[in-house]
Parts: C-alpha cells; structure tokens; sequence
C-alpha cells in the first residue's frame, strides 16, 4: 500500500473529511535509498581504514568521517523504523514534530529555494516548516492542496469542512 505522500490530492482530501487530519510519514522509498548509500559509503570508509597505513593526521581525519557516516545512517535508520518526523494536516493547523502553525497565522505557503521541499511560514510568533519530498512526493500537488485548505480556513474561520 502506497504511503500518504505519494497518493493523489483526492485522497489527502477524502481523509481530511472523513478523519479531520492527514498524517504524512517519511516516505519509504527515499529512507531506503538514503540507508543503502550512507551505508555503503561507511563500509567503504571502514574498508579504507582498515586497509591504510597512513599518518596519524589522516587517521584522525579517517575517524572523523567514519564518526559523522555512523551518526548519519543511524539517524536514516530512526527515520526509516520511525518514519519520523510526520507531518500532520489537521483542523487546527499544519504541524511538523512538536511545531505547530496554527491555519490563521501562515503568512507564507511556497517552495523552497532549490526546490526541493515546501516552506511554511508564520510571522507572529516567528515559525517555520518544512515539508520535503520525504514526506509528500508531488511538491507542487502538496502546496495547491495545502493553499486550497489554506483559503478554506481563512474564509470560513473555524467552522467545520
């Protein structure tokens, strides 16, 4: 069964109503690929050191990488057996994590820089998400959602969908 983050905008919807919330976990597929990458990379790297018989500065060097490759694919692995962190869509507001921006305070609803997630930003207090393709695969199907919810909200105040 296909993830949340790669359905379409009518089933997004469809669960909105029915449930009052959508939940997008990190989508598999992305979390597999980063595990199998980092993890390949730190056998390599542990390869290397095993195999070097180098100064003591490049084995300070060696650790290092080895160090930050380890805490990487730990974390892809959390993420992977977790998928965390979930971003939920709910009456009350978009929530990432323990971050909140509640429907009445985004200001701005748009993409990022280099494309690769969607900003959601909120002026008073200062908040900020991001929601990257981790979590929902078509970007552009996920902002005219979200914007379609979000003028929903602004017009209708808090009444129910």
């Amino acid at each position: 069964m296909p993830t949340t983050g790669d359905q379409t905008a009518d089933v997004w919807d469809a669960e909105y109503r029915s449930a009052g919330q959508v939940v997008f976990p990190v989508r598999r597929s992305p979390a597999v690929l980063r595990v199998v990458l980092i993890g390949v990379l730190t056998v390599l790297q542990i390869a290397s050191m095993a195999t070097s018989d180098q100064a003591v500065a490049w084995w300070v060097i060696d650790w290092l990488i080895l160090t930050m490759a380890t805490t990487a694919l730990t974390y892809c692995l959390w993420q992977l057996a977790t998928r965390r962190p979930k971003v939920v869509v709910d009456r009350e507001g978009i929530r990432k994590g323990r971050k909140l921006i509640t429907w009445s305070t985004i200001t701005t609803l748009d993409f990022s820089a280099s494309a690769t997630g969607l900003r959601i930003r909120s002026e008073a207090p200062p908040k900020r998400i991001f929601i990257p393709r981790d979590n929902v695969r078509d970007l552009a199907m996920g902002r005219a959602w979200l914007q379609h919810l979000l003028e929903f909200h602004r017009n209708s105040g808090s009444q129910q969908w």
